[in-house]
């Protein structure tokens, strides 16, 4: 396919990052044939992903590049991070448009995809480095103890979770402005909004609001007598999610319970769940063919 002039620019967590290649005897099962011997390695079972010939190994096998490929873009940056959550995924975003805008570049020139992380990852500063840090609830007992006391004192998931789809609909509406198309990816059910009550993301706003009037985040006043608000079901059907064809998400598709799409099922016993070279490319077929669909 020829080229567009258009730059595919994508962010997400380590199912965009390519989480899993880092992992030294995983990596050298999918890529036996690179050598490894000048990357440079962060712990004892994991190469370095801020290694640049490390990470220029296998980046054209993660989906961003082969989307990029497929449907002609004339570049393509992956923001993803390992770890990564709404809140980094975003902030990246926010900065790489940033200094487009500042360089004078063409911002319809941009298509984003953003692989949305589990809203439940936050970032919370550890330890006396002030270092930042994304945590998932799941990830608290073998960890920093402040991490624990975080979730226990701090922490509230339904307001999570709505944050979630504030931030992404403002990022959306960021985008607008500035004529840059976007395209959400759930990594899940957890954003998916229709008419079945078995629905993920509408059985959970039903459990802790009125969808009628009582949203829980507030717009920016207007008047000093009119408190509004924002409403979820609006914003979420704004948003231009990729399903498949049966209305999941792109991964709850049945081709990813073959074996090789994943570390898990490739290369048993392994648990890493993380997508593999076969994986990344399915799931870059996935997207495309949705791209065609809005074509036709």
């Amino acid at each position: 396919m020829g080229k567009i002039n258009k730059t595919l620019l994508a962010s997400g967590c380590s199912h965009t990052a390519g989480g899993g290649f880092d992992t030294i005897h995983l990596f050298k099962r999918e890529f036996p044939d690179v050598d490894t011997s000048e990357f440079k390695i962060y712990a004892q079972y994991q190469f370095d992903k801020t290694d640049v010939n490390f990470v220029n190994s296998y980046k054209s096998h993660l989906w961003p590049v082969i989307l990029a490929n497929m449907v002609g873009y004339k570049e393509v940056f992956n923001l993803a991070k390992n770890g990564g959550c709404v809140d980094t995924a975003l902030e990246s975003l926010y900065h790489f448009i940033f200094y487009w805008i500042k360089d004078k570049k063409n911002t319809n020139e941009l298509e984003v995809f953003l692989q949305i992380p589990h809203y439940n990852r936050i970032p919370v500063y550890i330890g006396d480095n002030k270092m930042q840090e994304v945590i998932l609830p799941l990830e608290v007992e073998d960890t920093h103890e402040a991490k624990g006391l975080f979730f226990h004192y701090f922490h509230n998931d339904t307001l999570s979770f709505f944050k979630s789809i504030h931030k992404l609909y403002l990022f959306k509406k960021f985008c607008d402005g500035w004529g840059i198309k976007i395209y959400f990816i759930p990594y899940d059910g957890t954003y998916k909004i229709g008419s079945g009550e078995e629905n993920q993301l509408k059985s959970k706003l039903k459990e802790n609001i009125n969808l009628n009037n009582d949203e829980k985040i507030t717009k920016c006043r207007t008047s000093i007598d009119v408190l509004n608000f924002y409403d979820y079901k609006d914003m979420l059907n704004e948003m231009n999610f990729i399903y498949d064809s049966d209305e999941n998400s792109l991964i709850e598709n049945n081709i990813f319970n073959q074996k090789n799409m994943k570390f898990s099922t490739k290369y048993p016993p392994e648990t890493d769940k993380h997508l593999t070279k076969e994986g990344h490319l399915a799931f870059a077929i996935l997207i495309f063919s949705y791209l065609k669909k809005l074509k036709n």
